[in-house]
C-alpha cells in the first residue's frame, strides 16, 4: 500500500490497520461520519464493494475505458452507473483509452 502524494490518504477496511506512509485506515462507517467527507473533494479508488457503497453519495464520476479488452474478475455495471449519473461527456481520448465524466443531473 503506497501513499499518493499531495493529498490525504485514507484506506477503508473492515479491519483497520497501519501501513507505512498511509495517514489513516478506518471502517466505512467511520469515514462517512468525518466532516472532511462532506467538505472536501474525495477521490475513491475502489474495489467493487466500495463503489457500491459510495457512488450513490457522489456527484461526479470519472471512468477510464480502455479500447483493448482485458481479462478481469470484476466489472462495473455501466447501466447502474448511467442511472446514478445521467449526464455523460468525454473529456479525453487517446489511441489506448477514453475518459468519461459522469455527473448527477
Amino acid at each position: 500500500c503506497k501513499q499518493l502524494p499531495k493529498r490525504r490518504n485514507i484506506v477503508l477496511s473492515r479491519t483497520p490497520q497501519r501501513w507505512e506512509g498511509i495517514v489513516e485506515s478506518m471502517t466505512l462507517e467511520h469515514f462517512l461520519s468525518l466532516e472532511c467527507f462532506r467538505e472536501s473533494p474525495i477521490v475513491i479508488i475502489g474495489g467493487a464493494e466500495i463503489y457500491k457503497e459510495l457512488l450513490p453519495l457522489c456527484d461526479t464520476l470519472w471512468v477510464t475505458r480502455f479500447h483493448e479488452e482485458y481479462e478481469c474478475d470484476t466489472t462495473m455495471d455501466m447501466d447502474w452507473v448511467g442511472g446514478l449519473f445521467p449526464s455523460k461527456s468525454t473529456t479525453l481520448e487517446t489511441n489506448d483509452f477514453r475518459v468519461h465524466k459522469y455527473e448527477v443531473g
